[in-house]
């Protein structure tokens, strides 16, 4: 180097190491689109592994749901006990074809001199709490290592055309995988005006994340109310089971027996190749009382001759010929006056808007500015729905289509409207999926802050 400084040298590249491997692996290969495919990648270890960085699962092309993480095992592989840390998803394909899950690749540390048979001394290799103070002091060097894992190929077909009379929810997608229905109505005997809580619960090996509210199917006699739905994720049998419930309180306006009509699902049964239809049996509600009825005018008779009455005698009336002095004057006055009124009428409007706009400033930009500050998903969504009540004045606590109905008659555009709905429905999502360390909340966080912004 001419200046005499010896260049700086690039890090080398990481190596493979013998003793541990990374596998890839998915099950079922062959899929309809949609429909639920188990991802594993496991790592397997006959060494010691210094500050392992986990690699990237994500998945393109693919909706991803978490089933497990950090599962540790041990177990015995030609003789050499291995300990094995395995990552589980449940994937579901967005398009047909062959999709490929990329390889991956985990970087760590060995000690080049580690000669010890039993990887981890009990410990997790992925808990960053770990003490590692005595791992760099017992000898040896450290340096990089990166353990590839294989590539996985999975075939998807097209699902078949959608039955032209099944009742679609709503869905740009069925829901692929095993599917059952219940319904449930907690009262069967209310008087007109009280509320029952219809409970419909769908359960599936499927994606469910696009059901948000029940079909159109209830009767006239009927107001109904829908509430945000819960969303749990629990396994069963090795595969993610996704559980949806939704509420809705239905109000009667009118006595009698009122039928619920059954609430039938379709789905595809990827082990048979056929869409399925099933159903929660209809149900009845006993409405006892009467319906309102207006208060009828009381009839006058008008049989009987009316009591003459007397009349005022007639003023006598003289006409002056209008001089064109008084009709300017008049004119004059009336427009005026006219112009008066409509000036304290812009003023008073004015005004009003103004003091409505600072009234409605100080408590805005106060929740805007502790939405951004929110550290917690409940209180994300308690601000981001005080926010938009305030600027709206549509009430929140409403799903579905009476929410919907609310945001156009407000005034929103529908992209902004939209935007509303797709915050709220990701903060029910997050707080209800039983998943909430899982969630991104920063992500959700600025896009409801975005969203506030534009109101």
């Amino acid at each position: 180097d001419a200046a005499g400084v010896a260049p700086t040298p690039s890090p080398a590249e990481p190596t493979q190491v013998e003793g541990a491997r990374l596998i890839q692996s998915a099950s079922p290969q062959k899929v309809f689109v949609g429909q639920q495919i188990v991802a594993s990648i496991e790592l397997q270890t006959a060494i010691d592994l210094i500050e392992p960085q986990l690699p990237d699962l994500t998945y393109d092309g693919f909706l991803t749901r978490v089933i497990a993480d950090n599962e540790r095992t041990s177990r015995v592989i030609q003789g050499v006990p291995y300990d094995v840390v395995r990552f589980r998803r449940a994937l579901y394909p967005l398009k047909a074809g062959e999709l490929t899950l990329g390889a991956r690749m985990l970087k760590t540390k060995v000690r080049a001199r580690s000669k010890r048979g039993f990887p981890f001394n009990g410990l997790n290799p992925f808990d960053m709490d770990m003490d590692f103070f005595d791992r760099f002091f017992q000898g040896g060097t450290l340096k990089d290592v990166a353990i590839p894992s294989n590539e996985f190929r999975v075939q998807v077909q097209e699902l078949p055309a959608w039955p032209s009379s099944a009742e679609s929810w709503g869905l740009s997608q069925p829901v692929v995988g095993e599917t059952t229905i219940e319904a449930t109505l907690d009262k069967r005997h209310i008087n007109v005006g009280e509320s029952a809580t219809l409970t419909v619960k769908i359960t599936s090996t499927g994606n469910l994340s696009a059901i948000k509210t029940l079909p159109r199917i209830f009767p006239n006699q009927l107001k109904v109310y829908e509430e945000a739905p819960d969303v749990k994720e629990f396994e069963s049998g090795g595969a993610l089971m996704m559980q949806k419930t939704l509420r809705a309180s239905v109000v009667p306006t009118a006595p009698g027996s009122i039928i619920i009509p059954a609430i039938a699902l379709t789905y595809f049964d990827n082990a048979e190749g056929e869409y399925r239809t099933i159903e929660a049996p209809q149900t009845s509600l006993e409405v006892e009382g009467a319906a309102q009825q207006a208060v009828a005018t009381p009839f006058q008779d008008l049989s009987k001759t009316a009591e003459p009455t007397e009349t005022a005698p007639a003023a006598t009336l003289r006409y002056e010929e209008e001089t064109w002095a008084t009709r300017l004057g008049r004119t004059v006055s009336i427009s005026l006056a006219i112009l008066i009124l409509s000036s304290l009428a812009i003023l008073a409007a004015l005004s009003y808007a103004f003091v409505r706009t600072l009234r409605q400033k100080a408590p805005a930009k106060t929740l805007l500015r502790r939405l951004s500050l929110a550290t917690e998903l409940a209180d994300i969504a308690q601000l981001f729905k005080q926010y938009v009540s305030l600027k709206t004045g549509v009430d929140l606590s409403v799903r579905g289509e009476p929410l919907r109905s609310s945001l156009q008659q407000s005034g929103l555009e529908p992209s902004l409207a939209f935007a509303i709905e797709r915050v709220l429905d990701q903060l029910d999502a997050a707080l209800y999926s039983g998943k909430q360390d899982q969630v991104d909340r920063y992500a959700i966080q600025q896009e409801a802050i975005a969203t506030a912004q534009e109101l």
